[in-house]
């Protein structure tokens, strides 16, 4: 019915210690796992290095429960209000407020069952509802 999924068979890695070769072609399959995982934990371990989680300050300023921060975050006063309790390179400083709320008008999530119906009425059946087609 549609394409058939093959198996990865090979997986280009960067060589440590070779110059002329800068990549290592891997073909067993306990190879390919073992560094896709150890590749996969390195990048799920980014956030880490982010304002966010280095700072304690900034940490607790991200919890739900501390309105008042997370309000001025997405305001963009939370640099001058609550950002002097910590030491912020301008980088970190412009990134924070990047996160500035640029929309002010909140979307309408009601939807109405009939006017569910009729935008479903109107797409054809192999028309993809998700976001990621």
């Amino acid at each position: 019915m549609g394409k058939i999924k093959t198996p990865l068979r090979q997986v280009d890695i960067k060589s440590d210690n070779s110059p002329h070769d800068p990549f290592i072609t891997l073909t067993e399959r306990t190879d390919i796992e073992y560094h896709i995982m150890r590749r996969n934990r390195a990048h799920s371990l980014q956030a880490h290095a982010t304002p966010f989680l280095r700072d304690q300050f900034l940490s607790a300023s991200i919890d739900p429960t501390q309105n008042e921060k997370f309000d001025a975050i997405s305001k963009g006063t939370f640099i001058n209000t609550e950002a002097s309790h910590c030491s912020l390179s301008p980088t970190e400083r412009e990134w924070i407020l990047s996160l500035q709320r640029l929309v002010s008008t909140d979307i309408q999530l009601h939807l109405d069952i009939n006017d569910f119906k009729k935008f479903f009425k109107k797409k054809q059946e192999r028309m993809a509802s998700s976001p990621s087609g």
